[in-house]
């Protein structure tokens, strides 16, 4: 069990991969799931963190797609209530045209351009438009701080 109280010098390891000792990965259970989404949301949150730092530094710049996670909100028309997430057929950036995007999360949920970031197998395009989003985001960082390099 993991503490709820993290004392000093104590580490909790989420790991943003799956193994089990049949060599399936397809069986991915309840547990290892909850497990590897809430590695997914510390991810989201490093990113999100990082981001953030880069809009106070240039307030014309701002992330493609608006991030949701443990009350941070960062990218484009983040203070905007979230309009233009850049998500499905909203017309924020969006390239699967059509479908609505938003009202997908609940109040609180991680996700990235208003999508729930948490892995279901059952919605496979979502997770891969999420996880679209989220590598846009992230390489709109690395350019970023590829140009700033001596800043």
């Amino acid at each position: 069990t993991t503490p709820t109280v993290l004392l000093p010098g104590e580490v909790t390891w989420y790991n943003l991969h799956h193994y089990e000792e049949n060599g399936s990965l397809l069986s991915m259970g309840y547990y290892a799931r909850r497990n590897f989404n809430a590695a997914l949301e510390g991810l989201l949150y490093c990113i999100a963190e990082a981001c953030s730092v880069v809009e106070k530094r240039d307030m014309a710049l701002a992330a493609p797609y608006v991030m949701r996670v443990d009350g941070l909100v960062v990218g484009k028309d983040a203070n905007n209530g979230g309009i233009g997430d850049g998500g499905i057929g909203d017309g924020g950036g969006g390239d699967n045209g059509g479908g609505r995007q938003h009202g997908n999360c609940k109040d609180g949920e991680a996700s990235v351009g208003g999508l729930p970031l948490a892995y279901d197998p059952a919605a496979g395009e979502q997770w891969t438009a999420v996880c679209k989003y989220l590598l846009t985001n992230l390489k709109w960082l690395i350019a970023y701080a590829a140009k700033h390099v001596d800043r």
